[in-house]
Parts: C-alpha cells; structure tokens; sequence
C-alpha cells in the first residue's frame, strides 16, 4: 500500500486555504507531534516513526522545536544547537525512509510572541530550508501558539 506521501507529493495550501496536492486534490494528514526535542529526543527514531504509522496509521509527524523553555533552541548553549539540529535530522531523515510527512515546528510558548527570537528564527529557518529544500514531504510551521497580541 502506497504511504499518503507516495500517493500526493508535496502540498501546498490553494488560495481557499486547503491543503491540497499538485492536482488540487484536498489532502487531510493525521498524526502526532513531539514534545520538546530537548526532553525527549529518544523518541525521534526510525522504529519509532515506523510503530506510529503501522499501528496508529499516522501520515505525519510534526517535529516540536521549543524556543524558550529549558535547553530550548533559543536559550541553550551553541553545542544545544547543534544537537537540536541533529534532532530534527534524525526525525526528517527517519519519517522520509517511511513515506511520511514530516513539520519542523518553531513552538513558541513561554516566550509568547513570536518577534522576541525572530533573528534566531530567521537563522533556523535559512538552516533547515536549505538543508530540506529537496524534501517533498517536509512541511515548515513558522509559528506555533503565539499567544499575545502582536504585529
């Protein structure tokens, strides 16, 4: 059986805001995020990624890049970083060998309001887009939970 990658490729959100293929065909993923990648990086494995979608039937997996909150990739050290880096390699590099759809997340909490880190957002984002940019299947969410108001 084909994975929901094999069968759609890479997507995009059409101008009705749905998610949809190269065919305009709307397509709805179902799976799971992570935690902090600074907490539980165990969990960002092969064997795992592959139980999730045997047994669960997940097509996605999003990859929780904490700021913030302790060892996040904000306001831990530069060998932090670079282990964080490692994280999500190993996550994009495992849910790709399985056919799955893969978010890198720039989760912000704590910090509130997503311009605080903005130049640390701007150098993961230049990171990770050229390192991904051939990866169908890595989806890139810039945003999660602002929870302030801001411009």
């Amino acid at each position: 059986m084909k994975t929901k990658y094999e069968q759609h490729g890479a997507l995009y959100f059409n101008r009705s805001g749905k998610l949809v293929d190269c065919d305009n065909r709307i397509v709805q993923l179902r799976g799971y995020s992570t935690h902090g990648l600074s907490w539980y990086p165990q969990y960002v494995n092969r064997e795992f990624f592959q139980f999730m979608r045997d047994r669960w039937h997940v097509d996605v997996i999003r990859l929780a890049m904490y700021t913030a909150e302790e060892d996040g990739y904000c306001v831990g050290t530069e060998e932090n970083k670079k282990r964080l880096l490692e994280v999500i390699d190993r996550g994009v590099k495992a849910a790709t060998e399985l056919g799955l759809y893969v978010i890198i997340d720039w989760h912000i909490l704590s910090d509130s309001n997503p311009l605080i880190h903005i130049e640390e957002a701007s150098e993961f984002f230049k990171i990770v887009a050229r390192k991904y940019h051939a990866y169908g299947n890595v989806i890139y969410e810039i945003c999660n939970e602002p929870n302030v108001n801001c411009t």
